[in-house]
């Protein structure tokens, strides 16, 4: 029998700048390079979950993973950085190794390294046992990240703490429940250097033929479920330049009937995603690491997630301009962003989400 195989990465936050606020403290301009090299060593790892720390400057390292993704961030106050002492301290190195010392000792008003262990690990016990057999990126501090290690293997203790670098990156593995091991990731998946190219091409008259030859396999998988299937993305608008990515957007009656079709979808090579980050859907990808070829969000009938996606491909398709602009846009960003997915989508998101806003006004003015 296959063992449930349940995979965390612990993602150690990048550099930040120093400010009295613990919670907003940001990241600097090293960090957030940092954070795009954390984006891109995760561009090709198949993430279910992203979990973060509300602290900012933990955010901020791991959001790049989350939009690549089109993932929401789940944040968990208990995956906060323990507070050392409630005032500061005038040797923060020798305040450390007395902590570390003695695992019941704290300063003044603060927690020991107990009292943060047991917080820290209830929140991950929690997680593991929610997204079994899912991928799970954690953005944390290096001090619980430390302590949640320790409580599984020991070996994570003081020495393991100071060797950590900003930022940092563990793989934990758990097999039916049970902890299997841990191992350093960054340097390794840094020295891959397999990066997918950020591809723009003009539109192209066989996007719509390959859309329409997918949708018949795909309603032959779903079967009775499906009320339609509709054809959304850049491949879907003529004119409109884009990535080779054909996206498809089937409705179905009941969404928990797709959960029962996912061995049919398997069988057209899809692999599938679960909800990916948005409640209500059903996300299935196609296409090797190096070039995808289609994907498939499916939604319940009367998902307002369909109207946003419709109105948005109407509007584009309407607007010769706003086409236009977008394409040019969607170049710009391919050829300063080669390498670089995260930074090509974060360099769409200001004019994605405006002119989605403006889609939804213009199709509510049309009924």
């Amino acid at each position: 029998m296959k063992l449930m195989k349940t995979i965390v990465y612990f993602v150690r936050h990048a550099h930040s700048i120093y400010t009295p606020d613990e919670r907003e403290r940001p990241l600097s301009q090293e960090g957030r390079e940092q954070a795009s090299r954390i984006t891109s060593l995760f561009a090709e790892v198949p993430v279910d979950v992203v979990v973060s720390s509300p602290y900012s400057r933990a955010i901020e390292t791991i959001e790049g993973t989350a939009h690549q993704r089109n993932l929401g961030i789940l944040e968990v106050e208990a995956f906060k950085e323990r507070r050392l002492a409630y005032n500061a301290v005038d040797d923060f190195q020798a305040a450390m190794e007395a902590v570390w010392a003695d695992d019941t000792f704290s300063w003044e008003g603060d927690e020991s390294n107990v009292e943060a262990q047991l917080r820290g690990v209830e929140a991950l016990n929690g997680l593991l046992e929610r997204y079994k057999g899912q991928t799970i990126v954690v953005g944390t501090h290096g001090n619980l990240m430390t302590l949640m290690m320790n409580y599984f293997d020991n070996q994570y203790h003081y020495s393991f703490w100071q060797s950590l670098k900003m930022p940092d990156v563990y793989k934990l593995v758990w097999e039916d429940g049970q902890y299997v091991g841990a191992e350093q990731v960054m340097e390794r998946m840094s020295s891959v250097g397999n990066k997918r190219k950020v591809e723009v091409y003009a539109y192209q008259e066989e996007w719509k033929q390959k859309f329409h030859e997918e949708a018949a396999q795909i309603r032959g998988a779903l079967g009775e479920q499906v009320v339609a299937i509709h054809h959304i993305g850049s491949t879907s608008i003529p004119g409109l330049a884009g990535k080779p990515i054909i996206d498809l957007l089937p409705v179905v009656r009941k969404i928990e009937e797709v959960d029962a079709r996912v061995a049919s979808m398997k069988e057209l090579g899809y692999v599938a995603r679960g909800e990916y980050g948005l409640p209500g859907r059903r996300f299935f990808l196609k296409g090797d690491e190096e070039r995808r070829t289609h994907h498939v969000h499916i939604y319940e009938e009367g998902s307002a997630e369909i109207t946003r996606h419709l109105a948005f491909r109407d509007y584009i398709a309407a607007h010769p301009t706003i086409q236009h602009d977008y394409s040019t846009l969607k170049r710009q960003l391919a050829e300063k962003y080669p390498y670089d997915m995260d930074g090509y989508i974060r360099g769409k998101h200001e004019f994605v989400q405006q002119v989605e806003k403006e889609a939804l006004v213009w199709r509510d003015l049309a009924k």
